[in-house]
Order: C-alpha cells, then structure tokens, then sequence
C-alpha cells in the first residue's frame, strides 16, 4: 500500500491509463495485417496493447525479417543451440496529414535448444519465436510512445 501510494506521489502516470504516455495511441493506430506464422503474432501482441481501430488516427507500417543463427555446433557438426534474430523497421504515419511520427528499428533475439526429440525442438522453436514477437511489439510499443510524445502530437482519446 505504501509503494503505490508514493508511486502516485512521485508523479508516476501508468502508460495506458488516463494521462499517460500511451493513451493517445490505445484504439488509433491501423496496423498492417500479417503475412506470416511470426506477423501474425506481432500482429497480436500489437492488437493487445494498443487495440483494434474502427477509425485510425495513425497508420503503423511494418517491415519483419526474423532469422535462425547456428549458435553451439558439435563435434560431429550438429547444431545444439540456435538464436532467432528478428528485426523490426517501422514508421508511424499521422493518417490526416501524412506527416511522419516516427520511424525506426527495433531489434532483439531469443535462443532455442535443439538438443530434445524432434518434437521437442519444435515446440521449443516454435516458442523461440512467439518471445521474440512479443519482445518486439513490447520494444516497439514503447518506441511509438517516445515518438508521440516527442511530435507534440499526442492528445487525449477520441471524444475528449
């Protein structure tokens, strides 16, 4: 109890709640649909944090190149352990105007173990994955709100 109350004392604003950084975004930004296993869950997980848009304000475009690396390599030259490499470029467009928010990259990795059954590297490939999609939305998510912020474009949710 003392933590949150000193937390609203020292001026903390959730990122999402009313006031906070995010909030313009929530319900405004069209985002592009997927096109692969992994956009389809950056998709999502970009869908969780700021919503689905009937009207868009901003219009978000994405460009997603993931990659396996070969990370530990045996002796007899079989791969242990592998990293999967994702990229993200993104620009975020103010639908109105055209005036570009922001743009950028945001990049990060995730590993995997190869050395179970078959189906076992395969969940666990599979699950290399989904993390590394929701590191990115999460990266991603945080960019978008430092751009609005920044283009003193941001304002309060639509009908206020």
């Amino acid at each position: 109890m003392l933590s949150a109350g000193a937390l609203g004392a020292c001026g903390f604003t959730p990122t999402y709640g009313p006031g906070g950084g995010g909030y313009p975004l929530v319900n405004r930004v069209r985002i592009p649909a997927p096109d692969s296993g992994d956009s389809y869950v950056l998709v999502r997980e970009l869908e969780q944090r700021l919503g689905r848009v009937s009207a868009p304000q901003y219009d978000l475009a994405l460009k997603l190149n993931v990659f396996e690396q070969s990370l530990a390599v045996t002796s007899d030259n079989t791969t242990t352990r592998f990293n999967v490499v994702g990229n993200l470029d993104y620009s975020l467009t103010e639908t109105a105007s055209g005036t570009i928010i922001g743009s950028g990259k945001v990049n990060s990795f995730t590993g995997y173990s190869a050395t179970g059954s078959t189906v076992a590297t395969l969940a666990s490939q599979g699950d290399a994955h989904e993390r590394l999609m929701v590191i990115l939305s999460d990266m991603l998510v945080a960019r978008l709100t430092a751009d609005l912020a920044r283009s003193g474009t941001a304002s309060g949710p639509a009908g206020q």
